[in-house]
């Protein structure tokens, strides 16, 4: 890293779908520390993952090959939340202080949406910074979407071209795309154009019903190859897709999702993490949403939303017709 070039901070305790919703944020603060390199602390599994993907300076993001310039155009480290140095701000000791100071003094700023209300946490920060700390919620009370939200805590404004327009928000590497590509040769699968289908969430309210999923696999199957993913909570699923010429895979790390999810024609999945990726990598999609409020959390990206209080109730027919409108709206495949 070069140690001539300011360093800013941004601690963030969200998910998956929370960090990508980040990004257009994250984006403002490159914006507006223009020569810093921008590092995050967040859980590890999701913080690493950002590191070189996530795409914080648009007009640099197809100049990777020059030196220097990965680490400059997106993440360029990942920290632990869970760090010791955080810990110690919570007790406000002066021997806890004096330790995290050695880590968070060498950063120019140091934006903070985790415990951004807990007065001894705000005062150590403040401390171990000399006062170069802003604070953010993580949940900000604002009906507009929560990537706007975020943004407005830090005084950036984002209009509706910002969020879903021009360059992907993440793209999936190189390395990422060759795990994907040995996935699916393990697999037997030998399709070309494919449409990848994510039947969980976080919540199983979230979810469409897995037998709807499996239905929708059958109807697609003769025109492309489908795939479908499931996540440690899906795994009881996995006979619902038996019989629907359908590849299951499982267990797959986060880098050969975005890897799959970039070589993908399309996908449809629930409010979920993994459809905010897909989203965010600029592959085009449908998202059903249930109990949780589209114009509030729906994806950064190309996608058709259908919307259903009651998710059960949603029709195979609907989906699929959503689909078809999505990727004829992307031209010929092949």
């Amino acid at each position: 890293m070069d140690e001539g070039r300011e360093r800013v901070l941004v601690i963030f305790p969200g998910a998956l779908g929370d960090l990508v919703c980040l990004l257009p944020t994250l984006r403002g603060i490159a914006r507006r520390h223009c020569e810093a390199f921008i590092e995050l602390m967040a859980t590890p599994s999701v913080g690493n993952f950002f590191v070189g993907r996530a795409v914080l300076r648009p007009e640099l993001s197809c100049n990777l090959q020059e030196a220097g310039r990965g680490m400059f155009f997106s993440v360029a480290e990942a920290y632990s939340i869970d760090r010791r140095e955080v810990t110690n701000l919570f007790t406000g000791s002066q021997d806890g202080l004096h330790y995290s100071r050695g880590f968070f003094n060498k950063f120019a700023h140091v934006y903070s949406f985790f415990a951004s209300q807990e007065p001894v946490f705000r005062r150590s920060l403040l401390q171990v910074v000399g006062g170069r700390a802003s604070f953010a919620r993580f949940c900000p009370a604002d009906g507009r979407h929560i990537a706007q939200a975020y943004a407005a805590e830090l005084g950036l404004n984002l209009n509706e071209d910002e969020l879903y327009g021009g360059h992907p928000w993440v793209i999936a590497t190189h390395r990422d795309r060759q795990l994907a590509r040995q996935a699916l040769e393990s697999s037997k699968f030998e399709h070309k154009d494919f449409i990848v289908l994510m039947p969980g969430s976080g919540s199983p309210n979230k979810n469409w019903p897995a037998e709807k999923f499996a239905a929708l696999a059958r109807e697609l199957h003769h025109r492309f190859g489908v795939v479908a993913l499931l996540g440690p909570a899906e795994k009881g699923i996995r006979t619902t897709f038996q019989g629907t010429a359908c590849t299951v895979m499982e267990g797959l790390e986060l880098s050969t999702v975005a890897g799959l999810m970039s070589l993908a024609k399309a996908f449809v999945g629930n409010d979920s993490g993994v459809s905010h990726l897909a989203a965010a990598l600029g592959v085009p999609g449908v998202v059903l949403f249930g109990p949780t409020e589209p114009s509030r959390w729906r994806p950064l990206g190309n996608v058709a939303v259908l919307h259903c209080r009651q998710l059960e109730s949603l029709g195979v027919s609907q989906v699929l017709l959503a689909l078809e409108q999505k990727l004829t709206s992307i031209g010929p495949l092949g």
